[in-house]
């Protein structure tokens, strides 16, 4: 399901974003099904809603500053 509506939304971002917004609509979504799930089965003060919820706000962020570690590039780009 997630993959399919980051598909469906990835043509709202401009041409030469599309795969950056892709990437962070569906890491986003795989880690928001979790956090429903354990608010349905363990209630709103559930202990592990808050570490998954830290996990869920920095995580994009240890995505997007460790993806080199597992993505190699033999090229060097550059923002001009």
């Amino acid at each position: 399901m997630a993959a399919a509506l980051t598909f469906i939304f990835a043509f709202v971002a401009a041409r030469d974003i599309r795969r950056e917004f892709a990437i962070s609509l569906f890491y986003q979504n795989a880690i928001f099904f979790p956090l429903a799930i354990i608010a349905g089965m363990y209630g709103d003060e559930s202990p592990y809603l808050v570490f998954l919820f830290l996990f869920t706000i920095f995580y994009p962020a240890f995505f997007f500053s460790t993806y080199h570690f597992f993505f190699e590039n033999k090229e060097v780009q550059t923002l001009d």
